[in-house]
């Protein structure tokens, strides 16, 4: 899917290095955020329109990028 192209290109070669939460979700899953030269990939995909915060688990952390992407009218 068109997402995970602009995510390759985004990493690309580059290494990719993830801070762990400290609690499991509630289904015991391992929840990181993973960065590229220190910017947040969930970050990124979100400002650039090919995610979608989901308040339930971010807390609105990606919010703002979000309504970025809304307002320029970037990817989906």
């Amino acid at each position: 899917n068109l997402a995970t192209v602009v995510l390759k290109e985004k990493i690309e070669n580059e290494i990719v290095t993830c801070e762990k939460e400290k609690e499991l979700d509630k289904y015991n899953r391992i929840l990181a955020e993973c960065f590229v030269n220190g910017q947040s990939l969930s970050s990124y995909m979100v400002k650039s329109g090919y995610a979608f915060d989901w308040p339930k688990y971010s807390k609105k952390k990606y919010a703002m990028d979000e309504e970025y992407a809304k307002v320029n009218k970037l990817g989906l």
